[in-house]
């Protein structure tokens, strides 16, 4: 969220949940209380990745995604170049 919030842009963060069983929606659905730019999509069951993704980039309101995996493949900070990149478009 701090990467986020230097860019000075309206956001909203989309997560989705899908079928996880660790617990992690209940920890989404109260952080979700404190930050209203944060909203948690949950899917009945784990169907892959694209299928999750895809169900966040339709729920989405603004005109521009970037997507972040769970797992921290990629790196968050390196969102503010990808959004800088975005502008010129």
């Amino acid at each position: 969220m701090e990467v986020l919030k230097g860019l000075g842009l309206s956001y909203e963060m989309i997560f989705v949940d899908d079928g996880s069983s660790d617990g992690s929606r209940k920890i989404l659905k109260e952080a979700a209380t404190q930050y209203p730019f944060l909203r948690v999509l949950r899917l009945r069951e784990n169907r892959g990745l694209s299928t999750a993704l895809v169900a966040g980039m339709k729920e989405a309101r603004g005109e521009k995604i970037v997507t972040l995996d769970s797992d921290l493949q990629n790196d968050p900070c390196r969102h503010s170049q990808i959004v800088g990149t975005l502008r010129s478009l």
